[in-house]
C-alpha cells in the first residue's frame, strides 16, 4: 500500500480508490511473510479526483500504518535457499507489523492524506470547499518554510 498516488482520475468504478489491506495481510506470491500490506505506510497521496462511484470514493480498508523496518530499494539480501537477492521493499524485521515496538512504544505511524476540492457539486447543490488545493509552487515555499524552520530551532 505504499504506492505514491498523485494527480489520478478515477470515474464509474465501484470503489474509485479501494486500498484491500486486509485482504491479504502477509501478501501474496513470492512477496507472502516479506511483507504486511495492512501495515505499510501510504506514499504520497496527492490531487487524487473521483466521481461516479457506485459505492466510496475512498475506501481505505483496514489500513493501520507502521513503522516497518524495510529494505531500501536496491538493496540486497539472502535468500533462504542460498544465494542473494534484491530486496527493496520488503521486511527486514517482520516484528515491525506488530503494534508496539521491542520497547513497548507504539508503533503506529500517522500518514497525511490529503484532500482537498475546490469545487464541490452534489446533485442541484454546490458548495465551496474551505481551503482550495496548493499548487506545487505553494507547496514547495511551505516544504522550504518548514526546512528553514527546522534548521533554527
Amino acid at each position: 500500500m505504499t504506492n505514491d498516488l498523485i494527480g489520478n482520475r478515477v470515474a464509474a468504478w465501484q470503489n474509485t480508490i479501494f486500498t484491500p489491506g486486509g485482504f491479504t495481510p502477509q501478501g501474496r506470491g513470492g512477496a507472502w511473510g516479506r511483507v504486511c500490506p495492512r501495515h505499510s505506510p501510504f506514499g504520497v497521496f496527492r490531487g487524487q479526483v473521483t466521481h461516479g462511484g457506485a459505492r466510496f470514493g475512498l475506501y481505505l480498508d483496514n489500513q493501520y500504518p507502521r513503522g516497518l523496518d524495510r529494505y531500501a530499494a536496491g538493496e540486497w539480501c539472502d535468500k533462504a535457499g542460498g544465494g542473494r537477492e534484491r530486496c527493496g521493499g520488503y521486511l527486514r524485521d517482520a516484528r515491525s507489523c506488530d503494534w508496539f515496538r521491542s520497547d513497548g512504544t507504539d508503533n503506529g505511524v500517522v500518514n497525511i492524506i490529503e484532500v482537498c476540492a475546490p469545487t464541490i457539486v452534489l446533485r442541484t447543490h454546490q458548495s465551496k470547499a474551505r481551503k482550495p488545493c496548493p499548487s506545487s509552487a505553494d507547496r514547495a515555499r511551505e516544504a522550504a518554510v518548514e526546512l528553514s524552520y527546522r534548521a533554527v530551532h
